[in-house]
C-alpha cells in the first residue's frame, strides 16, 4: 500500500495561506479591540489622573464630611477641647496615668480646608477599661481619625497608645 504524497509546493502554499489567515485574524481582532475614540479617552484619563494626584494636597471640601466628623472652631480652642475630651474619657473609662499631647496646626485661621489637630494618648489600665476608653472616644464628636493604635499586655493590665487627628474647618456648616 502506498501513501499519497503531497507535492512540496502544496505544503508551502498551505503554510502561506495559514500564515496569511492568522495575520488577517490578528489585524481584524486588534482593530475591533481598539475603540475609535481611544485618543479622547486617553486625554480624559490623563486629566482625571491629574485631578487625583492633586486631591491629597487640596484638603477636601468640608461639605463632603458628615456633620459629626469636623470640629467647627479655631485650632487653639479645639486643641484645648480635645485635651479635655481625651482626659475625661481616660478618667471615665478607669485608665490610669494618662499622658496626653495635643498639637494644633501652626495657623490662626484655617479657611475652607479641613485642618488636622494632632493628638497622642497613652494610658494604662485593665483590658475592659481600655475597651471602654476606645468606645468613649469612638462615640464622641468630632470624629477622631486614628493613625496608630498600640496595645501591649502588661500581665494584669494593658498599655494603650493612640495617635491620631481631629479635622477642623471654620467654613463647615
Amino acid at each position: 500500500m502506498t501513501r499519497p504524497t503531497l507535492a512540496p509546493g502544496a505544503v508551502a502554499a498551505a503554510a502561506v495561506v495559514a500564515i496569511a489567515a492568522a495575520w488577517l485574524a490578528f489585524a481584524g481582532l486588534s482593530g475591533l479591540a481598539k475603540p475609535q475614540d481611544l485618543k479622547a479617552r486617553l486625554v480624559a484619563l490623563d486629566a482625571a489622573a491629574g485631578r487625583i494626584e492633586q486631591a491629597p494636597h487640596a484638603g477636601g471640601d468640608p461639605s463632603s464630611y458628615p456633620r459629626h466628623a469636623l470640629c467647627r472652631g479655631q485650632p487653639p480652642a479645639e486643641a484645648q477641647a480635645l485635651q479635655a475630651r481625651l482626659s475625661a474619657a481616660a478618667t471615665a473609662s478607669g485608665m490610669t496615668g494618662p499622658k496626653i499631647a495635643v498639637t494644633p496646626p501652626d495657623v490662626t485661621w484655617m479657611g475652607a480646608r479641613p485642618t488636622p489637630v494632632l493628638f497622642q494618648l497613652e494610658a494604662t489600665g485593665r483590658y475592659d477599661a481600655a475597651l471602654s476608653l476606645l468606645k468613649l472616644l469612638a462615640d464622641g464628636e468630632p470624629e477622631l481619625f486614628a493613625d496608630q493604635l498600640d496595645i501591649k499586655s502588661q500581665t494584669s493590665t494593658v498599655w494603650i497608645k493612640l495617635t491620631g487627628r481631629v479635622l477642623c474647618s471654620t467654613s463647615a456648616a
